[in-house]
């Protein structure tokens, strides 16, 4: 009798909210956790979850909530200066969601291939992150971008901490970017990778500019990466964060 009640009970939700019955079929999916915008490893976004309510926080970090029409359905309300009401469906893998405003986050396994370019607002569109070819090959600097494998960068995420680790096709798989631990912690190196905080990156999203800020556990919050205003402006360093351009990275894929 019991069993008779609960399939009666769903049949008439399902008579009356005919999108609800999916959800008296089976279990929600849980989405929750960290997304990523078109499948941009630098551009993370966040799912909270609740029953059948979300809350959504994008790349530029902007809120929305929302809530279950299905469970390969959502639907979400950014506020009317932030595209509104937008759709998404929920891959069958639950890695994937399109929205109808044509963009698309992704989970981490879904981390779009490749290799990346990085650029600062500082020393414009014409240079590039790369590695100096001296034989030590560990030395970073900003050079006239060009078709080099010092500039072609990998992100490759550490697990499910929530760090990223970042190589280039010049020096290979066993080298990451570090920090050098000298006391003042301040430059940077190529070495081999290991498990360092000095090889977990951050990549924080400055408002809605398109720019990153990219910062290590070892460093903590307070120290971006910057570049030295010297005239010369090609040498990196960890500098305390701010409203400074040498700060404000842009990660672009590499079309080579």
């Amino acid at each position: 009798m019991k069993i008779a009640r609960i399939v009666a009970v769903c049949a008439g939700l399902a008579i009356a909210f005919g999108m609800w019955m999916k959800v008296c079929a089976g279990t929600l999916p849980d989405i929750s956790g960290t997304w990523y915008a078109n499948g941009n490893p630098a551009a993370p976004c966040h799912i909270s979850q609740s029953g059948t309510s979300v809350s959504l926080t994008n790349e530029q970090g902007r809120t929305a909530s929302g809530s279950f029409v299905d469970p390969s359905t959502l639907s979400t309300d950014w506020g009317l200066l932030n595209g509104g009401q937008i759709t998404g469906t929920v891959s069958n893998d639950l890695r994937t969601i399109r929205w109808g405003n044509g963009t698309y986050w992704s989970r981490r396994q879904n981390t779009a291939p490749g290799s990346y370019r990085l650029r600062t607002k500082f020393t414009g569109y014409t240079k590039c992150l790369d590695i100096i070819n001296d034989g030590r090959n560990n030395r970073l600097t900003m050079a006239t971008c060009g078709d080099y494998t010092g500039q072609r960068w990998t992100i490759e995420p550490i697990g499910p901490t929530g760090y990223l680790r970042l190589r280039t096709e010049f020096t290979g798989r066993n080298k990451c970017l570090d920090i050098i631990n000298d006391g003042t912690n301040n430059r940077l190196t190529m070495a081999t990778c290991g498990d360092y905080t000095g090889q977990r990156w951050t990549f924080e999203p400055i408002g809605s500019t398109g720019y990153l800020r990219l910062r290590t556990e070892f460093t903590g919050s307070s120290k971006c990466v910057d570049i030295i205003n010297d005239g010369r402006n090609n040498r990196l360093t960890m500098a305390t964060c701010g409203n400074f351009t040498g700060q404000m990275w842009r990660l672009e894929r590499d079309a080579a």
